[in-house]
């Protein structure tokens, strides 16, 4: 029924948030059939992976919604692809927001690479596995910002090929009139799209961050829009402990950062930590932390350069002498 889906679709939200006693006790207060969500959702849940993590990425439970979202998205354009009745339908494209370094593209992108997508650019040479992905609808761009004549460039490309397209920055430029062009269906010259499958996942700050817009009425309503926050304290333990880290050390640097962010005047976001981390990581182990900074912490972009900000992380001097355990990081305002 309506209302058994209901309860089912507030309890999905919800039970990432709450430990297996409360989940059923939850289930209970807003009298869902917890057995019967539970035998439906199950084979589900197991083809999500959710405690999954590879040399490259870590899925954390505050992300759990995130990631079924994304597969939502990805499984409702294979069923377009597989029905052109169908491709008039629904959006073309999802909005995430929330602060730097939360994991927005990283969790995107890891799910097409689990699904055998590859990245391709305008200027690459299509080869038969290039051809192959782009005929069976495996391939996406990621772009930032770039120059108006590229966009238009790409989007066009993607949309008649039935790709992917995945867009940082999404509301810190003003494109929005093109963009809404495309995801209504049709190119700049008023055409449809000659295959099918086109979709666009884009990304943005919080319009708080400087430079960032609030998106119209018209885009929200192109796209399916998600809110995330900043990682919770269990995640970022977590995350810091794949690093490399002890469950020690990544405890005590993860509950400095929470300390810090609460008591500063300046925002704080997990990017300049792990910026902080990675050059940890190179002082304590020197080459043969090489390995571990190369593959991408969880799909955070550690090796990009660090947003101009009013403050810089001060990084203590330490020898391989001293004891394993090491002193969290501080921040400093810059003069």
């Amino acid at each position: 029924s309506i209302i058994e889906l209901a309860q089912w679709a507030i309890f999905d939200v919800v039970k990432n948030h709450l430990t297996p006693t409360d989940q059923i006790q939850f289930a209970n207060e807003i009298q869902m059939n917890y057995n019967a969500y539970k035998k439906v959702n199950s084979d589900y849940e197991t083809s999500l992976a959710w405690d999954f993590q590879s040399d490259q990425f870590i899925l954390t439970p505050s992300r759990h919604a995130y990631w079924r979202a994304i597969h939502d998205q990805m499984s409702l354009r294979e069923i377009k692809i597989q029905n052109p009745a169908l491709s008039e339908l629904g959006t073309r494209g999802m909005y995430v927001e929330g602060p730097s370094c939360s994991g927005k593209s990283a969790h995107i992108i890891e799910a097409m690479r689990q699904k055998g997508y590859i990245k391709i650019t305008l200027d690459t040479v299509e080869t038969p596995e290039v051809k192959e992905a782009i005929d069976n609808h495996q391939c996406y761009y990621h772009i930032g910002r770039t120059k108006p004549e590229k966009l238009i460039a790409l989007l066009t490309k993607a949309f008649h090929q039935g790709a992917i397209i995945v867009l940082d920055e999404f509301n810190s430029v003003s494109y929005e009139a093109i963009y809404n062009t495309f995801l209504m269906g049709r190119d700049l010259a008023g055409n449809k799209a000659q295959q099918p499958g086109f979709y666009c996942w884009t990304t943005g700050n919080p319009p708080t961050y400087t430079g960032r817009k609030v998106l119209s009425l018209a885009a929200k309503n192109r796209f399916t829009e998600i809110k995330l926050e900043s990682y919770p304290l269990h995640d970022l333990k977590n995350i810091i402990k794949f690093m490399g880290f002890s469950a020690e050390d990544a405890t005590m640097h993860a509950e400095k950062f929470f300390k810090d962010r609460l008591s500063s005047k300046i925002p704080l976001n997990e990017r300049a930590l792990f910026k902080y981390l990675k050059r940890l990581l190179r002082q304590q182990y020197n080459t043969e932390s090489s390995q571990v900074l190369t593959t991408g912490q969880n799909g955070y972009k550690l090796k990009r350069k660090a947003p101009a900000a009013s403050f810089f992380v001060k990084e203590p001097k330490i020898s391989l002498a001293q004891s394993n355990s090491v002193a969290p990081f501080s921040f400093q305002k810059q003069l």
